[in-house]
């Protein structure tokens, strides 16, 4: 039997004389993290691009502003004009329920995946926005607690 030593020593060698792979990120690494916050009827989207993004930095805060969606309580949020890589709705209300929805797929492509972390006074919650998962629905506060906080 080999000694351990000799072993290791064979199996870094191999190692070496490995044919070298692609370093390319496959599709499931982020190519953004978001920061989502909700404060009264304003929510706030913010893109941090990973260098595993394709996406021209310079046509972001237009994309941003045409690709991303939110709707507050069934009625749409309006979108600010752009500035930098942070979006900004208005939306008609406090929201009990939000949607949020990113079809930047459709031009980015479907490399496209951003992990958002959505906070909101107390609470918070964290989604991946893919091709094929581009919307999330996230309760903010019960209707009741709604109601009583307007009251």
């Amino acid at each position: 039997m080999l000694p351990l030593r000799v072993l290791l020593l064979l199996a870094l060698s191999a190692s070496l004389w490995a044919p070298a792979s692609d370093a390319q990120a496959h599709a499931g690494d982020a190519t953004g993290f978001a920061s989502v916050t909700i404060r009264e009827a304003v929510v706030s989207y913010t893109l941090t691009p990973t260098p595993a993004s394709q996406a021209d930095p310079a046509q972001l805060p237009q994309l941003l502003h045409d690709k991303l969606s939110v709707t507050a309580d069934g009625k749409r949020c309006v979108p600010a004009d752009p500035k930098g890589l942070t979006a900004v709705f208005t939306c008609p209300a406090k929201p009990v329920q939000l949607t949020l929805r990113d079809d930047l797929a459709d031009t980015l492509g479907a490399a496209h995946h951003v992990i958002a972390l959505l906070t909101w006074e107390g609470g918070s919650a964290s989604y991946s926005f893919a091709a094929q998962s581009r919307e999330t629905h996230v309760t903010l506060a019960s209707p009741a607690a709604a109601q009583s906080a307007s009251s």
